[in-house]
């Protein structure tokens, strides 16, 4: 698949997430930390928790790693 067909995958599915799946997922790209994430968003840690999880989910994304891998692939920073 070249680079161009990824981006557009990864821009579609990230087209899913809700605003907060979002920012969970940029703050991943940027390496933050779960527990600075929720610090960040000033929300409860397992909401942040429970949000990652989803967002996983709808990326069909395995780990955190592959995650980040698609908002690189989207465009995030």
């Amino acid at each position: 698949m070249s680079l161009d067909s990824q981006r557009r995958v990864s821009l579609s599915l990230i087209a899913d997430l809700t605003v907060v799946e979002r920012q969970i997922l940029c703050a991943l790209v940027q390496g933050r930390s779960i527990k600075s994430i929720a610090t960040m968003l000033s929300l409860p840690l397992q909401s942040v928790v429970s949000d990652r999880d989803a967002l996983l989910e709808k990326l069909s994304a395995r780990t955190v790693a592959d995650a980040v891998r698609i908002g690189l692939l989207a465009g995030m920073q």
